[in-house]
C-alpha cells in the first residue's frame, strides 16, 4: 500500500452522515495514521488521484452518490461503504440494501451493515456477498455515549413539559416506486389519521410544548402529517427541520413520538421513553421498533399515555417492553457502548492492508472526469447565478463541501477529544 490517503466522498454535509462517518475518520487518523480528505462526490476527477480507497456514507439512497461510486469502481479505486440507515426489514430488504441500485450490481468492496442480524438477512438472499459485507454497528449512534446534548433553554420557550414528534416522510409512500408494499393504501390512509391525532393532542394540552420535527428527506409537502402553519396557530407548537441537532432535541424533550422512525431507537439510547402512533393494524412493512415502544392507536390512547407519563414519570406499557427493547437494540445497532466507530476503524484498516490495486484509467474516463471537474470549477465562481434560490442552495451545500468538510471534521474531532470514553479507548491501544 503506497500510502494511507483515504478519500471521503460526500454530496453535502448532513447530520446523519457526519455522525456516521466522522467518528470512524477520527480513529483512522489517530490510531492508524490515515490522512482523510473530504471531497465533493460529484467531482469524478478526485477518484483518479492516488488514494488508498474511497469511503461513502450514502450510496443506496442517493442517485448522485450511486453514479459517482460506480465511476470510482470503474477506475479501480477500492470502495468502503458505511450504511447510514441499517435497521433492515426482511420484506423490504432490497429497498434497504440496494436502494437506487435497481440492477443490483455489486461494485462495493466492503459494505458495513449495522448488525449481524441485518447481515444474515442479506446473506440469506444473497449468499455470494459474504466476503463483501461486514458489521460496523451503528457508528452514528455512538454519539449518545460520547457527547452530552447542548442545553436548549431558549428552545423550550419557558415550557416545563416538552414532547417531540418525528415526522415520517409520508411523501415517499405516495411518490417513491421503491416503497411498494401490500399495506400501501393503509399507510397512505394513516397520513390523515396521524395528523388528526396530533392536532387533537396539541389542542388538548396547551401547557405542553410540542416540537414537530420534519423528516430531513421530506421534499413534497403535500404529503406531510402536520400543518406547516400550526406554529402560527398554536403557541405551544415549534416546527423544525434541520435547525437543531437531533441529540439536542432528544435531550430537551420528555417524551418522543413517531409513526415509524429510526429516531425511536436513538431515543432509547438516550434512556428516554417513546410512543409510536399506529392507527392502522399494518405491521409487515415496519421495522421491529413497535415491539419495544409504547403504542397509541388514537388520540384517546395517546392522552392516557401522556397523562400516565407526567403523573408517574414513566409509562407501564413502555416498562413492560424492556426485555424486547434490549434485544432490538442489540439486533439493530450491534452495540450501544459508544465504540462502534473504534471497532470499525480497525476493520477498515485491516481490509485496506490487503486491498492494494493497480489503477488503470483510460482516455475516455479522463475526458469525462475533466469535463465534470471544469463544470464544477466554473459553477463555484458563477456568483451572478445567486439570484436563483436553487443555485444559492447548490453553492452553499454541495459546491462548498471541499472547504467546509475539513472544518466540520476538525470541529467534530475536537468534540471527540473531550469525551472521556473516547480518551479511554485511545489509551487502550
Amino acid at each position: 500500500m503506497k500510502g494511507k490517503n483515504l478519500l471521503v466522498s460526500m454530496l453535502y454535509l448532513n447530520e446523519r452522515d457526519i455522525n456516521s462517518v466522522f467518528p470512524v475518520l477520527f480513529y483512522l487518523e489517530k490510531l492508524y495514521s490515515y490522512k482523510t480528505v473530504i471531497r465533493n462526490s460529484l467531482d469524478l476527477k478526485e477518484f483518479e488521484k492516488d488514494y488508498t480507497a474511497v469511503l461513502f456514507a450514502n450510496i443506496n439512497g442517493s442517485s448522485y452518490n450511486f453514479r459517482s461510486a460506480v465511476y470510482a469502481g470503474s477506475v479501480n479505486l477500492p470502495i468502503v461503504y458505511l450504511e447510514p440507515e441499517g435497521n433492515f426489514v426482511e420484506d423490504r430488504l432490497d429497498e434497504f440494501f440496494w436502494g437506487v441500485n435497481a440492477r443490483k450490481n455489486r461494485f462495493i468492496d466492503k459494505h458495513f451493515l449495522w448488525s449481524e442480524k441485518s447481515r444474515q438477512m442479506v446473506l440469506k438472499k444473497y449468499p455470494e456477498l459474504s466476503d463483501y459485507t461486514d458489521v460496523s454497528g451503528a457508528t452514528g449512534l455512538d454519539r449518545y455515549q460520547n457527547f452530552s446534548p447542548s442545553p436548549k433553554e431558549t428552545l423550550l420557550k419557558n415550557f416545563k413539559k416538552v414532547i417531540t414528534y418525528a415526522c415520517f416522510g409520508f411523501d415517499k409512500v405516495f411518490l417513491d416506486e421503491r416503497f411498494a408494499i401490500p399495506d400501501q393504501n393503509l399507510v397512505r390512509g394513516d397520513l390523515k389519521k396521524v395528523k388528526n391525532i396530533l392536532l387533537e393532542t396539541i389542542g388538548a394540552n396547551p401547557e405542553i410544548l410540542f416540537i414537530l420535527r420534519i423528516h430531513p428527506q421530506q421534499f413534497d409537502f403535500r404529503y406531510i402529517e402536520i400543518g406547516l402553519d400550526w406554529d402560527k396557530i398554536y403557541p405551544n407548537v415549534l416546527i423544525l427541520k434541520n435547525e437543531e441537532e437531533l441529540q439536542d432535541l432528544l435531550g430537551a424533550c420528555d417524551l418522543w413520538l413517531s409513526y415509524e422512525s429510526t429516531t425511536t431507537l436513538e431515543t432509547w439510547c438516550m434512556k428516554k421513553e417513546t410512543v409510536m402512533l399506529i392507527p392502522s393494524p399494518c405491521y409487515s412493512w415496519r421495522t421491529n421498533l413497535y415491539r419495544g415502544s409504547s403504542v397509541a392507536r388514537n388520540s384517546g390512547e395517546l392522552k392516557m399515555l401522556i397523562d400516565e407519563y407526567y403523573s408517574h414519570g414513566s409509562i407501564r406499557q413502555f416498562e413492560d417492553k424492556k426485555t424486547a427493547r434490549n434485544t432490538i437494540i442489540t439486533d439493530s445497532i450491534g452495540s450501544a457502548d459508544g465504540l462502534n466507530a473504534f471497532r470499525t476503524a480497525k476493520k477498515i484498516d485491516e481490509f485496506l492492508k490487503k486491498t492494494a490495486r493497480e489503477r488503470n484509467i483510460n482516455l475516455g474516463q479522463r475526458l469525462l472526469s475533466s469535463s465534470v471537474h471544469l463544470i464544477l470549477k466554473i459553477s463555484r465562481k458563477a456568483h451572478f447565478l445567486k439570484i436563483f434560490r436553487q443555485w444559492r442552495t447548490l453553492q452553499g451545500k454541495v459546491l462548498s463541501i471541499d472547504t467546509e468538510g475539513e472544518a466540520a471534521k476538525q470541529k467534530y474531532f475536537a468534540r471527540m477529544e473531550k469525551s472521556s470514553l473516547v480518551r479511554k479507548s485511545l489509551r487502550k491501544t
